[in-house]
C-alpha cells in the first residue's frame, strides 16, 4: 500500500493518540472510491522534530516521550500489504509503538507500528 501522509492531528492528547490523514496512491485497488482514509498511532511513532512542532500547538501532550517513529506530516510511505492488517482503518484500532503501555486498559484494537521502514524516497 503506497500512500501521502496528508494531516496528523492529535485526537486524545492526553494519551498521546493522534490520527493521520492519508491519501492512497491513485493506482492502489484501494483507492477508489474512498482517497482519504485515517490511520489512529500513538505520538512516540512521529519523528521526533515533528513531535516537538505539535507540543507546541497542543501543550497538553506528554513531553517525556521518547520519538523512536518516522511518521511525518507530509511523508511519503510504502507498506506491503502483508503488514497491514484488515482493521487498519477502523476508528478502536490504534499503530503503536512503545506507548502502547499506556493503552492496555483501552478498549483499543492495538496492532504494530507498520510504518517502520516504509518511508519512501
Amino acid at each position: 500500500m503506497r500512500f501521502f501522509v496528508d494531516e496528523i492531528f492529535p485526537v486524545d492528547p492526553p494519551k498521546n493518540i493522534f490520527s493521520t490523514k492519508i491519501i492512497l496512491d491513485i493506482r492502489s485497488s484501494l483507492f477508489p472510491p474512498f482517497h482519504t482514509r485515517f490511520i489512529n498511532i500513538t505520538g512516540d511513532l512521529l519523528e521526533a522534530d515533528f513531535y516537538e512542532s505539535m507540543i507546541r500547538k497542543f501543550p497538553d501532550l506528554p513531553r517525556d516521550l521518547r520519538n523512536t517513529g518516522s511518521i511525518v506530516q507530509g511523508g511519503y510511505y510504502k507498506i506491503p500489504k502483508h503488514r497491514i492488517p484488515a482493521n487498519i482503518f477502523k476508528p478502536l484500532t490504534i499503530v503503536a509503538g512503545e506507548f502502547r503501555e499506556t493503552l492496555k486498559d483501552e478498549n483499543l484494537a492495538i496492532i504494530d507500528d507498520i510504518f517502520y521502514g516504509g518511508l519512501a524516497p
